[in-house]
């Protein structure tokens, strides 16, 4: 008897270790959660080359709007980052695609997400690049050696460019110039990433804030940027306020 009981213990122990051995190897494992972004205008989704109104009453029709997405991070429980294998999105309104960004994310509970809502230094002063970075896709500025961060560009009755332009390409990392903005987004409710759950984190993004949300922009007195300099930072600082988080979903 005294044997028998000695192997049930020893089996119950061998037993134990497995399953603590399972539970770890669950949290190591990477699953996809979506990101879903709606841009809008005034709280209405955009719809590029429709007339609108910016916050101080200007009239704007929006026809371009993209940016870049990069260096995610997720934040525990415990509010600690989890950093996420180096990706760079460029999320663009004319591609609805591009809207929903599909990330592989360690199993665990967060309660936020971080992340640059533009291209690092590294990656400004890496040369010609493949994917989001190519500079094929219009979002790198060949006479300056850098990445456009941002852009936004439309018509204007108000605007004192040629052909009633308005022009805002941000971008600048350079130390006294960056215009690199990090963004931190808390979560309604607690993402819970594991094997059997379907995640979505649904942001959106609001393109008044460009003109108000730190700094007032008013298209009849700037209705251009395409340089590095204070009024891109002040630009970069707007839109940075620009993402909210709609809701989280852990089917």
């Amino acid at each position: 008897m005294k044997k028998n009981r000695g192997w049930i213990l020893v089996a119950v122990f061998i037993t134990g270790l497995i399953a603590c051995a399972k539970e770890e190897s669950a949290e190591g494992d990477f699953v996809p959660v979506t990101f879903e972004i709606i841009h809008k205008t005034g709280g209405v989704p955009l719809q590029l080359n429709n007339p609108g109104v910016n916050p101080h009453g200007e009239p704007l029709t929006i026809t371009k709007f993209a940016y870049y997405i990069s260096n995610v991070k997720f934040l525990n429980s415990n509010g600690q980052p989890v950093t996420l294998t180096p990706e760079y999105y460029l999320v663009n309104e004319a591609d609805p695609s591009s809207r929903q960004l599909v990330m592989d994310v360690p199993a665990g509970k967060y309660r936020a997400v971080e992340f640059l809502l533009g291209v690092d230094s590294t990656r400004n002063v890496s040369g010609i690049q493949s994917g989001a970075l190519d500079p094929a896709n219009g979002m790198f500025w060949s006479w300056n050696t850098g990445y456009i961060f941002a852009k936004l560009e439309g018509k204007s009755a108000v605007s004192p460019a040629p052909l009633s332009n308005v022009t805002f390409h941000i971008g600048g990392f350079k130390t006294g110039e960056s215009a690199l903005q990090n963004i931190l987004l808390n979560f309604p409710v607690t993402l819970d990433v594991k094997n059997s759950s379907d995640s979505h984190i649904f942001l959106s993004a609001e393109t008044n804030a460009w003109f108000n949300a730190v700094h007032d922009v008013k298209i009849a007195d700037s209705a251009f940027c395409m340089t590095p300099g204070v009024l891109a930072q002040h630009i970069a600082e707007n839109y940075a306020r620009m993402f909210s988080v709609d809701s989280v979903s852990n089917q």
